[in-house]
């Protein structure tokens, strides 16, 4: 059986708000949410054997951290009046974000010289852009619209959409 608990000695806590008055141990002494006070730890009410693989072993409990890191610049680029009005862009904006979630982070935008730019950093510009591709034809700007992206730490764009595209692409 896998379990975890601690202790908090009041004596460390001289000067500052006392935890335990704020911290909730179950009856096992683990720590717990208010929540799951009436709860048995997932450790004895669910068999390990549930989670390890059947061959080689393993822990049912690690968990390795995620560390996503937005190495990549995705920028969508709309010619001439394409998406003038400043409005449709927040709106196409507003929607890329709620599609794209926690996967990419759209960053802003600017607007002149006969273009308007939706700058987006991504880990993966390939599959951001798929992710992007419903909301950009329901807006029906996907015919509109030119899709690079960069290194972060570059200034050479790849363009991704038109597919097949051998233009260069350049923010004015």
């Amino acid at each position: 059986m896998i379990t975890q608990s601690f202790s908090v000695d009041r004596d460390e806590l001289s000067g500052a708000i006392s935890l335990l008055g704020i911290v909730k141990f179950n009856r096992y002494g683990t720590l717990c949410n208010t929540q799951q006070l009436t709860q048995p730890p997932l450790a004895l009410s669910v068999p390990l054997s549930r989670f390890t693989p059947r061959v080689g072993g393993g822990s049912a409990f690690f968990v390795r951290p995620l560390r996503t890191t937005m190495d990549y610049q995705l920028v969508f680029q709309f010619r001439g009046d394409s998406l003038a009005d400043y409005d449709a862009m927040i709106a196409l904006e507003d929607e890329l974000i709620a599609e794209l979630g926690d996967s990419a982070n759209v960053d802003g935008h600017d607007s002149g010289s006969g273009e308007t730019n939706i700058f987006i950093l991504t880990s993966d510009p390939a599959v951001t852009f798929d992710r992007a591709r419903p909301v950009l034809a329901r807006r029906q700007c996907l015919q509109a619209v030119t899709a690079a992206y960069r290194q972060v730490s570059s200034e050479d764009y790849t363009v991704i959409w038109p597919e097949g595209s051998r233009k260069d692409f350049v923010i004015t």
